[in-house]
């Protein structure tokens, strides 16, 4: 199956200071457990030097696709105030009901608890060592 990872990061850019990052990481596993383990080799091992300046990784959302939809998906949608202090409100498969696509994700969900996922601290699914600066 597909398994599609939705993942942000905090980093410190020299220009503008604390700053937020994101990507989306795709892989073929077995199983959600396969794909997330997959997908923290791939990421230290293949990526990591695109994650410099960064403590921690953090993995919102993973979506398995068992098949495409007719008609497609929308796997993720975000929207928010333009205001950096505030959340940006996300949800995997908004309006989607059927059975080709599920969503996995830590916490409450934003659909259903929006105060709930808004409050809610995510454990890092991978954390960085610190770099020693030269």
């Amino acid at each position: 199956m597909l398994y599609i990872g939705f993942f942000r990061f905090e980093f410190d850019d020299a220009d503008v200071g604390q700053s937020e990052g994101r990507f989306t990481y795709a892989v073929e596993a077995a199983d959600v457990d396969e794909a997330c383990a997959m997908m923290a080799s791939s990421i230290m091992e293949q990526h990591g030097d695109l994650l410099g300046n960064t403590a921690q990784l953090f993995l919102d959302d993973v979506v398995e696709i068992k098949s495409l939809p007719a008609g497609g998906v929308i796997l993720r949608a975000e929207h928010g105030p333009h205001h950096a202090d505030d959340p940006i409100y996300s949800v995997a498969l908004p309006n989607y009901e059927g059975e080709e696509c599920l969503n996995y994700r830590q916490g409450p969900d934003p659909h259903d608890d929006p105060e709930g996922a808004s409050a809610y601290a995510p454990a890092p699914f991978i954390e960085f060592e610190e770099q020693d600066e030269e």
